[in-house]
């Protein structure tokens, strides 16, 4: 009978031994392996840890986003941040800034990880960490927050690891695609202004590293986490600002010499650039129609090129200018009347055309034509009848904002009232618009322009001209959010001496930087450049590069950011007809 209750006792004792998680596996002291008890009491066997004390660490705290990225950068062979095993049950993980907030005002909820205890345990198995990355991921319920919540966020963070530098980042926001419960652009744009203002105003604050936005060929199918391929973006950001000592600047370098891009024999003009997805196309006209190809990143075509929608046949069409909503194509265009150039304010149309380009060829989803009339570009006789606010349609500048297709035409010569106009999806007009720059710019003209949006604000990137023109400059004009007004300083970016800096006709944004091309006038000749600019930084001069060597009276060029190069496309200078199309690839190294 002992013998049978000794065995029911061992049983019991085996069955009990299941329930309770095993003690946390240490090794010995002295087998070079510095474990986690170890690593919580340093002094309890320093030869095994020395090397991992001596050595610094970098913490992290964000969400998956942010997890995707300390994931690139390790796989990278990156070794300062801290690592994670993301099956066990007591990983660090990670949550919007939203969830941090409330887990500090409110404690942990039933069921769920507690962020900041996690946090806090992974400062003490890293006593040597001296840098921490926090990175504001931004659901939609973090639009509530507001400044004083995210420095209650700091004060944590400065509180737990107080002998730290803490380097804050704002999320990206993504290029082609966003689920809206992963990432809000309006908790975003929120979030991330909060942060610019923090790192002016708060001494221990720094600013972070700045991810790649990252296009859909780089995202999961939940449109926000990355992809093999973008954590490994992700990842070098981070390298190129933390393993490189927070100092070490790229520079932009020429990585294509000057090619020509159409066939050349002749007769090519008016070169646009825009990507969509992760395609980079070229639209140019080419007697007096429009046609479009693929690019490869060599600047040579990707499959056959295609004669897209170019207005009525009987006129002539002119000034393509290419957008897109993030994907489709769509572009803004002028046709003119034969015969009208010259003479009347009736005989030019602005126009606008959208394709699909997701199938083997483009296919025309929608056009309008005939949406305005404008008057002749110059050379205009003085006795010419003009209407109210008049436009000139030629050089029209298309954005995809806020949900609708938007089109800005400038004054003719001598006016400040310019027009916008707002499309749906079907191109119905929604609003049309006038923008009276005049009291603003001290009455000066407004030459070709571009828009863009630089986090949430569109802005006007254009030449602004006195009479003579010798003293035009380039100007970013911020407008509101209904586009009817200017909202916030209009900022100088180019005012060389010399010459005037003339017309801009394409603008984008990507990770903290500017990018546009303007026509510079140099030693008589308009001559076309680049120039990019630190938003962040007051838009800061970081880069303005002289593409083109020979000008001509036709001049046009167009550019585009393709992750981290930069594609230039012009006309080739030649005086007389026929003429070609040359680009350019530059590339930050």
């Amino acid at each position: 009978m002992k013998k049978a209750f000794l065995i029911v006792l061992i049983v019991f004792a085996v069955l009990l031994s299941g329930c309770v998680e095993p003690p946390e596996p240490t090794g010995k002291c002295g087998d070079g392996t510095c474990d986690p008890k170890e690593i919580a009491n340093p002094n309890l066997c320093p030869q095994d840890c020395e090397q991992t004390q001596n050595e610094e660490t970098i913490g992290f705290i964000g969400c998956s986003i942010t997890h995707n990225a300390v994931d690139g950068y390790i796989a990278l062979g990156g070794n300062k941040f801290w690592t994670w095993d993301q099956t066990h049950p007591n990983s660090f993980g990670g949550a919007g800034i939203i969830t941090y907030y409330r887990q500090l005002m409110d404690g942990v909820e039933e069921g769920e990880k507690d962020y900041w205890g996690l946090f806090k345990t992974q400062v003490k198995e890293h006593p040597n960490t001296k840098k921490i990355w926090l990175e504001t991921c931004a659901n939609e319920a973090s639009k509530e927050l507001t400044y004083e919540n995210l420095l209650a966020i700091k004060n944590e963070i400065k509180r737990i690891a107080p002998n730290t530098e803490l380097y804050v980042t704002p999320m990206p926001i993504f290029v082609d695609t966003v689920d809206k419960m992963c990432v809000n652009k309006e908790a975003v744009e929120t979030i991330n202004n909060h942060v610019k203002k923090m790192v002016r105003e708060e001494n221990d604050v720094k600013s972070g590293p700045k991810l790649t936005n990252l296009r859909e060929a780089q995202t999961r199918e939940d449109g926000c986490h990355a992809t093999e391929a973008g954590q490994a973006i992700w990842g070098q950001d981070l390298m190129n600002f933390f393993d490189e000592g927070n100092s070490r600047e790229l520079e932009l370098k020429q990585a294509i010499a000057e090619t020509n891009v159409t066939p050349g024999n002749g007769g090519y003009k008016r070169a646009e650039l825009i990507v969509v997805g992760n395609e980079l196309w070229f639209g140019f006209e080419v007697g007096g129609k429009f046609k479009l190809v693929e690019l490869n990143e060599d600047l040579s075509y990707r499959g056959q090129v295609f004669e897209v929608f170019s207005g009525p046949n009987e006129r002539d069409s002119h000034d393509i200018r290419l957008a897109t909503d993030g994907t489709n194509l769509w572009y803004a265009f002028e046709t003119v009347i034969k015969g009208a150039e010259k003479n009347t304010c009736d005989g030019h149309f602005l126009n606008i055309a959208k394709y699909d380009i997701s199938g083997n060829e483009p296919r025309l989803e929608s056009s309008k034509i005939d949406i305005a009339k404008g008057c002749p570009f110059s050379n205009a006789p003085p006795n010419l009848s003009t209407p109210v606010n008049p436009e000139l349609v030629d050089d029209p500048s298309p954005i995809f904002y806020n949900g609708e297709y938007v089109v800005l035409t400038r004054a003719w010569w001598g006016h400040t009232v310019h027009h916008i106009r707002t499309f749906d999806e079907e191109f119905n007009q929604l609003r049309n618009l006038t923008l009276d720059l005049g009291p603003l710019t001290n009455n000066k003209t407004l030459t070709q322009n571009a828009l863009v949006n630089i986090d949430g604000k569109v802005y006007i990137i254009g030449g602004l001209a006195n009479n003579p023109p010798s003293t035009s400059s380039i100007y970013a004009i911020p407008l509101s959010s209904d586009l009817t007004s200017v909202e916030g300083e209009i900022v100088s970016l180019v005012n060389k001496p010399g010459g005037p800096s003339k017309k801009t006709t394409a603008a984008r944004y990507v990770d903290g930087k500017l990018y546009i091309n303007y026509g510079q006038i140099v030693n008589g000749e308009n001559l076309h450049h680049l120039g990019v600019f630190d938003v962040e930084n007051n838009f800061d001069s970081i880069e303005q590069i002289q593409f083109q060597d020979e000008g001509f009276q036709f001049n046009h060029s167009s550019i585009e950011v393709f992750e981290n190069k930069v594609y230039a496309l012009y006309n080739k200078g030649e005086i007389s007809l026929p003429f070609d199309i040359l680009g350019q690839m530059f590339e930050w190294q």
